[in-house]
Parts: C-alpha cells; structure tokens; sequence
C-alpha cells in the first residue's frame, strides 16, 4: 500500500541491485578466541535486540559487552566509526554468548606531547590481542534499493 502511494504521488520508480562493496569478516586469530562465555541466563536477555543492547556499553577507554553473541557484535562493529563505513559480517562460527571489554584508542591519531608507548592498542591489534579475533578486508555482495525517478508531489 505505501509502495502504491509513494508510485502514485511521487512518481516514484525503484529496482533492486546487486553490488559487490568492500567488507570486514569477522573470523578467529591465530591462537584462539579469548572470549569467556556469559554467565547470564538466555531468559534474562530480550528477545528483541536494540542498538543500545547489540551495541554495548561505553567505557573511557574503550566498549564492554555483557552476553553479546558474535553477530551482535559483528553488528555493532559495523556502527562504530574507528572501522569506517564497512559492514562487518560474523565468520567466527562461534555459538552462543560472551562477556568482554575491548580496550582501544578510539582516537588513533597521535596528538603533540603524546607519549607513545602510554597510548592504547587500535582496535584492530585490541581484538587480536585481546579477544582472540580479527578482521579481514574483503568484498561481499550487497543488495542496493536504487531510486530510478522521482517528483514532487502534486498539490492536494
């Protein structure tokens, strides 16, 4: 009904592509995850994920999870702007859910009279050392909504 609207009053005129766009995989580093399983019971947890549950909490000096799945975090990487505008997808093949802190410079750039060996690991040497996990680039098809035509309405 709302397609039919939109068609009718904006002449709008859409399709469906398929691309193929830069994108992180999120897999297992050498060695092994680092992941300490949740203690928290699946019932306790909503069903309906939001971002502020998918996304964790923030911390000074990085991001806390508590019974995030690996997907859920994939998710929530892919929002945080120290990964750029990628999606990140979960190729872990880890089941259930975890409890962790990631601890990282979320402000990378080095700025005057800051002491190098004081600052925090990016986020991606942090996942490795830290969770056990990485990030490989690479490309994925994605589906694009593409806006053939539209106008402005008519008036009423």
């Amino acid at each position: 009904m709302l397609q039919s609207l939109l068609a009718d009053r904006f002449k709008l005129q859409v399709h469906w592509e398929t691309r193929e766009v830069p994108e992180y995989s999120l897999t297992i580093a050498k060695g092994g995850p680092k992941l300490r399983h949740s203690d928290r019971p699946d019932d306790d947890i909503p069903r309906v994920r939001t971002t502020e549950s998918a996304g964790g909490s923030e911390t000074p000096s990085g991001v806390s999870y508590t019974h995030e799945s690996m997907g859920d975090f994939a998710w929530a990487l892919s929002r945080m702007a120290c990964i750029g505008d990628r999606q990140v997808v979960d190729n872990t093949g880890l089941d259930g859910h975890y409890d962790f802190t990631l601890t990282f410079d979320r402000n990378p750039v080095p700025t005057a009279g800051t002491d190098a060996m004081a600052r925090l690991p990016d986020i991606l040497s942090a996942m490795k050392e830290q969770l056990g996990l990485k990030l490989e680039s690479g490309k994925a098809p994605v589906r694009f909504l593409v806006i053939d035509h539209v106008e402005r309405p008519s008036a009423n």
